[in-house]
């Protein structure tokens, strides 16, 4: 068993033992079993995985020809509180991570009217909101009868930590549209997932039995 993040080898009473960062732990163990048999080990950061999904259940938001921002209201996945937040709509990363963000936005027409929508994702790096280049879609709505329709987008994005996303929308041309209940959403999968601090111990209390290891992951 190979550990390469932060490691600690600790005495019973805490004392921490001077522990390459790079090591074999069965073999340390076996070493320094006769030392101490309540050696416990620090792991550090362990990967994993961190998703967000929100989407918008309430609609009726008027889309016009200023661009509004879509009002993701309702989280239907979260991995843990400690890599996203979420505030009116503007999604900001905790953790710095590259992530496939995908968005989706559905309208209806209001107006029995022919109309475009223009849809598009925005990043915040600290100046301010722009819009991300190669995110944009169309909604082509025609009448009230048969007005509905979706538009979908999925990117690559580097994030660092602090850095905000939203989705926005505004009318090209025609009459406004108006968002539709449970239609709108957010979804982000990290290419590689996040760090979250655990702990890991070998109960090496048994010297002449195998080791037992098990491990503290809290909340992945």
């Amino acid at each position: 068993m190979v550990q390469r993040n932060n490691v600690s080898m600790l005495e019973q009473d805490g004392t921490e033992l001077g522990v390459p960062t790079e090591l074999d732990l069965t073999k340390y163990v076996e070493q320094n079993i006769s030392m101490n048999p309540f050696t416990s080990v620090h792991c550090g950061e362990v990967k994993t995985d961190r998703i967000y999904d929100i989407y918008d259940s309430a609609g009726g938001q008027t889309i016009t020809a200023s661009a509004i921002t879509i009002a993701l209201n309702t989280v239907r996945s979260l991995s843990d509180t400690y890599s996203f937040s979420n505030s009116s709509g503007e999604l900001e990363f905790i953790t710095a991570n590259q992530c496939w963000v995908s968005y989706r936005v559905s309208a209806d027409d209001t107006s029995n009217s022919r109309s475009v929508t223009r849809c598009f994702m925005e990043i915040d790096t600290g100046s301010g909101f722009s819009e991300v280049a190669g995110s944009r879609t169309y909604l082509y709505n025609r009448t009230t009868t048969a007005g509905e329709n979706s538009a979908h987008a999925m990117m690559l994005i580097d994030a660092d930590a602090g850095d905000k996303v939203r989705v926005r929308a505004s009318r090209e041309t025609g009459s406004n549209n108006i968002t539709i209940a449970d239609g709108s959403s957010l979804s982000i999968f990290p290419v590689f997932p996040n760090r979250q601090t655990t702990n890991l111990e070998v109960d090496c209390g048994d010297v002449n039995g195998d080791y037992h290891v098990y491990t503290d992951c809290g909340e992945l």
